[in-house]
């Protein structure tokens, strides 16, 4: 009998399809996916069953849709008493490791699943004050670390120290590398930030706030984006683009 495949579940955090070349995106966001999804299975109608992290993470190891063991948001974690992916691959044989935040399972659920887990490390501001964005505003710009201090550069380097030397090599293994780019804060160390010339970013329609539920305005204003210009506009989403293009770059380290 072969020995059974090892598997590498990379998740980077909010990253949207179209934020991705292979899925139309026309700033340079993704050579690397770009390339592998030249030779890879894509899939076009591939669709997340809830917009928050915890339940979507929830149905992923589960194969259930969230509200059928109460996943309803990001507190209610899967349990020791459901069956899940990870749990069956470790008792089927595999090491199985997380790097990178939970947003999974309880304490001892996780416990039950990972023979590792790799705690976030490393750095990434909430804010930047030599940024001229509303504070609040959960755009940072240039994240103030240098690269190599990066939470998630941090995270893909200890899950290739897990892979290369820590592991047990007699047996396959399953890896869950967890981003958080380019989830919020949005922010990008060099040499990432700046590289999507700002000017070529089209903005799309701004909504008229008296069509909106009071609850949206609000949470719009609590985030400062009432007083967010134009131009902070187009850094937001330029910053955002190139979030992707870091973690398209830590995609290709893990593949090198």
């Amino acid at each position: 009998m072969s020995r059974p495949k090892n598997i590498l579940l990379l998740c980077p955090d909010e990253m949207k399809a179209s934020a991705l070349g292979c899925y139309g995106q026309t700033q340079p966001s993704s050579p690397f996916i770009d390339q592998l999804a030249r030779r890879s299975t894509v899939f076009e109608q591939c669709h997340t069953v809830h917009p928050k992290c915890s339940p979507s993470r929830a149905a992923l190891v589960t194969g259930q849709y969230p509200h059928v063991n109460g996943h309803r948001t990001l507190d209610l974690l899967v349990r020791s008493h459901e069956i899940n992916l990870v749990r069956e691959l470790r008792q089927a044989g595999y090491q199985t490791a997380l790097v990178g935040k939970n947003h999974t399972a309880d304490p001892e659920t996780l416990a039950a699943m990972f023979d590792h887990h790799g705690q976030d490390e490393g750095k990434h501001a909430l804010e930047n004050p030599a940024h001229p964005a509303p504070p609040g505003s959960y755009l940072v710009g240039q994240e103030p670390a240098p690269l190599e201090d990066f939470r998630d550069y941090r995270n893909t380097s200890a899950a290739l120290r897990w892979i290369d030397e820590e592991r047990d090599a007699e047996k396959p293994f399953f890896m869950w590398l967890n981003w958080n780019s380019p989830h919020p804060p949005y922010g990008v160390p060099a040499p990432f930030y700046g590289r999507i010339d700002r000017s070529t970013i089209e903005l799309p329609p701004q909504d008229d706030p008296a069509t909106k539920a009071l609850y949206q305005t609000e949470l719009a204003c609590s985030y400062r984006m009432d007083k967010m210009t134009d131009e902070d506009w187009r850094d937001m989403v330029a910053t955002y683009l190139e979030m992707v293009m870091f973690i398209d770059a830590e995609v290709a380290r893990i593949h090198a």
